[in-house]
């Protein structure tokens, strides 16, 4: 007989569990009085499975135990043909069937531990992927609703009557340039839409000035839109004469580059 590959079968776990057949267990019990090593296999695995079962199951209720052994006691005449074929005693097997009890209701209730773990932690991961996606939703509303509102915003800038057009033409540096500054000075507000202008090199960035009293004031550079029609808010100047756009290094400069006037146009 090939011990070793007995005892790995698994088949000494399922015998202290009670789960093998009456023909099995004869076998098994057979196998444990002529082989020392089977035995001492079953001693080991009953003492895991005991200092498991000590380790998660909780009290039994008062009385579960001696019900159990009365019942286990009011089948005499099995428990006399068990004690024949095992030779152990009445007090040994109901021991026995306490024990396996014990087992498999703290492998049951880890069972349903795991369980409801495993169900949390989903529904926790389920809860987390939905408050993403709304935060997401929520974000790309809010994005959404400010743009209408600007939008709404200039619209209504447009169609006001004090808003005034001023339309700048391209300088012969830039025949077919153009763009138009909205002046409102109401609101005292100022946009700024770009019709068409050459993309600047890399290192280049175009700056919008306002001539008052004969002198340029800054207005700030900017970036060509994505399109014409997208307005870009400006600083309102106080009496402007002309607005100009000349084309200087990034960040843009103290006093413009008359040779790199691009557009210029009158109030």
């Amino acid at each position: 007989m090939d011990i070793k590959s007995y005892i790995e079968s698994g088949i000494l776990e399922q015998y202290l569990l009670g789960m093998t057949s009456q023909e099995e267990s004869l076998e098994v019990q057979k196998y444990a009085m002529q082989y020392p090593e089977i035995q001492q296999e079953l001693d080991n695995i009953e003492a895991a499975l005991l200092k498991y079962a000590d380790s998660y199951s909780t009290p039994p209720p008062a009385g579960l135990k001696q019900k159990i052994l009365d019942q286990l006691d009011g089948d005499s005449n099995t428990i006399e043909n068990k004690e024949s074929n095992n030779n152990t005693t009445p007090s040994k097997n109901a021991s026995n069937g306490w024990k396996i009890l014990t087992i498999l209701s703290a492998i049951i209730l880890s069972a349903l531990a795991a369980y409801h773990t495993s169900k949390t932690q989903a529904l926790v991961k389920q809860t987390e992927n939905l408050q993403l996606q709304y935060d997401t939703l929520k974000e790309d509303c809010d994005k959404k609703q400010i743009a209408q509102e600007n939008i709404n915003k200039q619209i209504a800038f447009l169609k006001d009557t004090n808003t005034q057009t001023v339309r700048m033409k391209g300088t012969p540096l830039s025949p077919i340039s153009e763009g138009v500054v909205f002046w409102n000075k109401n609101e005292q507000v100022a946009y700024l839409d770009i019709a068409s202008l050459p993309k600047p090199a890399f290192d280049k960035q175009y700056q919008l000035w306002a001539i008052v009293d004969g002198k340029p004031v800054d207005m700030g550079v900017f970036d060509l839109p994505a399109s014409h029609g997208d307005l870009q808010a400006v600083p309102f100047i106080e009496k402007p004469q002309a607005f100009a756009v000349t084309l200087e290094p990034i960040g843009g400069v103290a006093s413009p580059t008359m040779d790199q006037m691009y557009i210029l146009g009158e109030v």
